[in-house]
Formats: C-alpha cells, sequence, structure tokens
C-alpha cells in the first residue's frame, strides 16, 4: 500500500495513515461520523470525508472512476488470431508473442514520437518475410548430414 500511496497521492503518510483510521473505523472514520450514512453510495461517502482526509478521498475519488472493460483484452485476442493463422501456424509462442506486440505497439509509438507508421501491407510483407526466414530455418534444421532430409 505504502508504494501505491507513493505513486499517487502528494502526502502518501498522511494518506496510508487515513487508510489506517478507515481500515480500524477509527479517527474521522468512527461510528459516531455521518458517513456511515453513505455506505450505498461511495461518491458521497468520500466527499463526506473530504475534509477529515482528504489524502485518502482524493485518491479513492479518483479509484472509483476508473472504467473497468475487456476492450484491451478482447483487441489482443482479435490480433493473436491475426497473426497466428492458419497460414502462420507453425510461429513458435515466443514469435508470435514478438510479433503481437510489435503489431499493437508501433502505431501507438510511432504516434507519441512522430515516427513513420507502416501500413497493414508493409505488416503482412514483414510478416511474411519473417515467415520464410522461419521456414527456412526450419528446413535446414531437419536435414540430416548429405542433404537428405530425416
Amino acid at each position: 500500500m505504502r508504494e501505491l500511496f507513493k505513486r499517487h497521492t502528494s502526502n502518501y503518510e498522511a494518506a496510508l495513515e487515513q487508510f489506517f483510521d478507515f481500515q480500524a473505523q477509527s479517527g474521522s472514520f468512527g461510528k459516531a461520523g455521518g458517513s456511515w450514512d453513505h455506505t450505498s453510495k461511495p461518491g458521497l461517502f468520500w466527499r463526506y470525508q473530504a475534509a477529515s482526509s482528504p489524502e485518502l478521498s482524493s485518491f479513492v475519488r479518483v479509484v472509483l472512476t476508473v472504467i473497468g472493460n475487456s476492450v484491451p483484452s478482447e483487441r489482443a485476442f482479435s490480433t493473436m488470431n491475426y497473426i497466428h493463422s492458419k497460414r502462420r501456424n507453425r510461429l513458435d509462442l515466443d514469435r508470435a508473442d514478438k510479433l503481437q506486440f510489435l503489431h499493437m505497439n508501433l502505431p501507438v509509438l510511432a504516434k507519441q514520437k512522430n515516427h513513420y507508421e507502416p501500413t497493414d501491407e508493409e505488416l503482412l510483407a514483414w510478416e511474411d518475410e519473417f515467415q520464410a526466414q522461419q521456414e527456412a530455418e526450419y528446413g535446414q534444421a531437419r536435414r540430416g548430414w548429405a542433404g537428405q532430409d530425416i
């Protein structure tokens, strides 16, 4: 918890102390406080606590506004299905993982650094070159001495 508060609050020691008060329901989080009447509405609860525990309250309100969804994981599965297709089913897991990383992160990095962003056709051509190189290496590894297939 300490590292989390260090990264995301301006005064992590106060936030940590307020968190322990909340956990023990003591101090400003005591049973006598009126904030416990609003437990069904977390936003209202933390706004009520903002005066007595500003560091923890602001941190929690940021956490409560994070929207959880499955879009990034669905996008990753779609990309992996695109990269590891029936045509490219001999890619080993490590290379497929690296290709997926490149496919998903190159456009983002290109936008951030104002670099060249490859087109889908160029990405496919690079993947085909990579596949041909891998097939050539695989073919050489299967040959025995005197060039005979094993």
